[in-house]
């Protein structure tokens, strides 16, 4: 199926969407029944429910795989309105090693989030920084290639950190999808933009915590090395 992959970034994306599924479901309604004996499971210890549960989210993900999905970044204010943010990047003075190494393959971008319960106030208002806020960078996964929006899953995120983490706000940020044209370290640097962002609104750096799950939790942990390595203001924990 190597020739698909190539009509998935033509205008024939539609033709071959019907014609994955023309042939999906079939081969999977073949499964089905073949699954029926044990032997013939992918994996025999398997039961036929977890078999036919495997072999429909395979068919899914290549699907996904395939057609390339990607969810493009949130770079407008949209539903969120005053709480979108469009971030610039940091100091250049602050980029260093691999993120400005001559092999890097791309350089820092602004990047979107959306703050919630509601926005802070930006940089120039930090003499009126509440010395009682503190803030969450969260980043969400997809395995760096399927994107999310953030003003959807941000809302139930908010609520679980204020309620249980003690958070007064959260910024629930966008990294480029990686891809041809934004390969690593480009999702490493919008999480460092993020979070250079938030310590520059004059938060203590002990009330800042970077948060993601899945492919965001290693942009966490590869942000907080970065910062490790060059000496650098941490997060709180």
């Amino acid at each position: 199926m190597a020739s698909p992959s190539i009509w998935s970034s033509q205008p024939f994306k539609p033709f071959f969407k019907v014609w994955f599924w023309v042939i999906t479901v079939p081969y999977l309604f073949f499964l089905s029944q073949c699954y029926t004996i044990t032997p013939l499971r992918a994996v025999p210890q398997w039961s036929y429910r977890v078999s036919m549960g495997a072999a429909i989210l395979r068919a899914f993900f290549r699907y996904l795989a395939v057609l390339r999905f990607q969810q493009p970044r949130q770079m407008v204010p949209g539903k969120p309105k005053g709480r979108f943010i469009l971030i610039a990047p940091p100091n250049a003075a602050l980029i260093r090693g691999v993120f400005n190494a001559p092999l890097a393959a791309t350089d820092p971008a602004p990047a979107g989030a959306v703050w919630y319960p509601a926005s802070v106030a930006t940089p120039s208002d930090r003499i009126s920084t509440d010395a009682n806020r503190k803030a969450i960078a969260y980043t969400a996964g997809g395995a760096s290639v399927t994107g999310c929006n953030p003003d959807k899953g941000a809302r139930n995120l908010s609520a679980v950190a204020t309620e249980h983490f003690g958070a007064t706000h959260v910024l629930h940020m966008q990294y480029r999808l990686a891809s041809h044209e934004n390969p690593f370290p480009a999702a490493v640097q919008d999480m460092f933009t993020t979070c250079q962002y938030v310590l520059d609104l004059g938060i203590a750096p002990g009330d800042v915590v970077l948060m993601g799950d899945s492919a965001g939790g290693n942009l966490v942990l590869a942000v907080l090395r970065y910062l490790a390595q060059y000496k650098l203001p941490q997060p709180g924990t």
